[in-house]
């Protein structure tokens, strides 16, 4: 949050302190990429374009789109006058998920108004429920425009009825300009709709 208030446009990850060679096994910490293919070309495409969110758990999907923005991209807020609301949705899914009982979460949403202000923080929060091992998609209101230079993001907690402690994961940032997006993210955006279950989309 510090480094985002400063103007940097970065994105998070969920990494590993590693000395010896368990990479991934230590852990249940990733880093999620979404990319069309599983490439390298396709992948470092994403990173760049930050399409990525951070989680502790590593059976834990979660995918923000503003529109037809995914998380990571500059969104173009020409058309948008302060106080109207972003049109903000979550699709979450954990398909490790067992048992009887449903999935709560709670999505809390930050907000810088722009860089070099106060940092960022919780303006919305919103608690669902899901089944095991489905995926919920969600809107979230009451995320309204403050102006140029502002971003938002989603921490998402996850708690199941066998757990004392929630996981959580991160989106990357929207940002909202009035200029549109830079060069590197046209072109990048993925919807919602091709990582679902039956796509031929790889997952994971």
């Amino acid at each position: 949050i510090t480094y985002l208030n400063l103007g940097f446009r970065l994105a998070p990850t969920a990494n590993q302190d590693n000395h010896l060679k368990n990479w991934g096994n230590s852990t249940t910490a990733r880093t999620g990429v979404l990319a069309p293919r599983l490439t390298k070309e396709d992948l470092i495409a994403a990173l760049r374009a930050r399409h990525v969110f951070a989680t502790t758990d590593k059976d834990l999907e979660v995918i923000a789109m503003v529109n037809s923005s995914l998380m990571g991209d500059v969104v173009d807020s020409s058309a948008l006058v302060v106080g109207q609301e972003i049109p903000l949705r979550l699709s979450v899914l954990d398909r490790a998920e067992g048992g009887a009982g449903s999935v709560h979460y709670i999505a809390e949403v930050y907000s810088d108004t722009a860089p070099g202000g106060a940092e960022a923080e919780i303006v919305e929060e919103l608690e669902f429920d899901a089944a095991p091992g489905t995926r919920k998609e969600v809107t979230i209101s009451n995320v309204v425009y403050t102006g140029p230079g502002q971003y938002v993001f989603v921490e998402l907690q996850q708690l199941t009825p066998d757990e004392d402690d929630a996981d959580r994961a991160w989106t990357a940032p929207f940002w909202l300009e009035p200029t549109g997006s830079p060069p590197g993210t046209a072109g990048a955006t993925l919807r919602i709709a091709s990582l679902l279950p039956n796509s031929d989309t790889p997952e994971g």
